[in-house]
């Protein structure tokens, strides 16, 4: 995937199904982590809905914010 994405890119529900999701904001943070000391780059979790998470890594992050996702941990 090319990155930086453009608007239309970014706000594409089937740019987040190709990263983790999950229902708890627990899980999502363990899966952060696993993650970040797998690659060494910090990852953010982002909320797309009220009890959905998603976990992205940090090109994305700015992107999905200005797109409208909130980010609940950076």
């Amino acid at each position: 995937m090319s990155l930086p994405l453009n608007q239309q890119q970014a706000e594409s529900p089937d740019l987040l199904k190709t990263f983790p999701q999950f229902d708890c904001i627990s899980d999502a943070l363990y899966r952060r982590q696993c993650i970040d000391k797998r690659t060494g780059v910090l990852h953010s979790v982002i909320r797309l809905e009220k009890m959905r998470y998603c976990v992205v890594p940090p090109q994305l992050t700015r992107q999905l914010e200005k797109a409208g996702y909130s980010i609940a941990v950076r």
